[in-house]
């Protein structure tokens, strides 16, 4: 369990689920006792099990791995399938008993001390924020391009904000504080666009010609590598994980990733194919590939983009326009329109 809390960061502490512990024992003796009689048992919500879980399924794909040399068996797909019902079962309950903080970015332009002044008031009197950073109005985006925000909370008029963006009178916050309790919460029933900051033109590779899938990580690999995005030891992370389980999803979408966390901000590396690669051994064919470059915090970070991801898999007029896409800003347009 300690490998399955690594993976998460430890934001879920599943070790200390003493359900999850009982329930995840009383799984693998029984998968144990399969084996040992040379029984399989196929899992027909697989396919399911990975595209609507997909965190759960790659950090048990990853575990489970470590485990395997201890057994003189190898769990299948159909395996890691069952267990993964597991951990998403305990993430839930975790989930269920704390709610989301929301992040926040504040914008002053009053000098240092305004913004304090705000955070102070904010983090008193409204439970469940994060102050993410404080900003001027010259320095918010680039704040915003390497850091997930829920929203912004401005003494200054904000123009075309990308995010939910409330302006307050500093002069008056007694007043304002039921204002910003109600936008935040308002925040719960109008998602906001977040997925942007993920991605970067430097990041986006359309209308590619490749004849194999190692091929196509390795060039998107190199790319990054040459861009500074990620260190010369990337590609074979990458590779070494496609070799513990299959990263293909559905209807011409892979989605691949590193075993490790090597970077500090979580980005996605978009590629898409003039014709479609094999990727794996039965052939699936992908036109769509999500290179993930997981960060610290990206369990936090993805949440939004599977929330888009997953519609989009059984949407094919989304998936081609998503693949016909030239530039970066058309394909999150695209990605992010509900």
């Amino acid at each position: 369990m300690k490998n399955i809390d690594d993976f998460f960061h430890n934001k879920f502490e599943l070790s200390k689920d003493t359900l999850l512990i009982s329930d995840m024992l009383w799984h693998i003796n029984a998968i144990l006792k399969l084996k040992y009689f040379q029984r399989m048992e196929k899992n027909p919500i697989l396919n399911d099990i990975k595209t609507n879980y997909p965190l759960s399924y790659e950090a048990t794909s990853t575990c489970v791995s470590i485990l395997g040399e201890k057994f003189p068996f190898e769990f299948t797909p159909d395996d890691i399938g069952y267990i993964t019902l597991h951990i998403e079962a305990a993430i839930k309950r975790k989930q269920v008993s704390f709610s989301k903080r929301k992040r926040i970015l504040l914008v002053c332009g009053s000098g240092n001390a305004t913004s304090r002044i705000l955070q102070a008031e904010l983090e008193t009197n409204i439970p469940n924020i994060e102050i993410v950073d404080k900003s001027s109005l010259k320095n918010y985006q680039h704040i915003l391009l390497t850091k997930p925000v829920d929203c912004i909370i401005s003494t200054l008029p904000i123009i075309d904000s990308i995010v939910p963006t409330l302006i307050v009178d500093i002069s008056n916050i007694n007043k304002e504080i039921q204002i910003i309790s109600d936008f935040l919460a308002n925040l719960d029933y109008h998602p906001t666009k977040k997925s942007w900051h993920l991605f970067d033109k430097q990041l986006f590779f359309p209308n590619l010609h490749m004849y194999s899938k190692f091929e196509a990580i390795k060039y998107v690999c190199d790319n990054l590598e040459q861009d500074g995005f990620v260190s010369d030891n990337f590609y074979d992370d990458v590779i070494a994980r496609e070799n513990i389980a299959e990263t293909y999803i559905r209807n011409g979408i892979a989605i691949s990733h590193p075993l490790d966390f090597p970077s500090p901000v979580t980005k996605i590396a978009i590629a898409t194919f003039n014709t479609p690669i094999n990727w794996s051994n039965t052939r699936k064919q992908v036109k769509l590939l999500f290179l993930i470059i997981p960060g610290e915090k990206y369990i936090d970070e993805l949440d939004y983009f599977f929330d888009l991801l997953l519609p989009i898999l059984d949407n094919k007029q989304k998936r081609q326009q998503l693949q016909k896409a030239t530039n970066l800003l058309s394909f999150i347009n695209h990605f992010e329109k509900i």
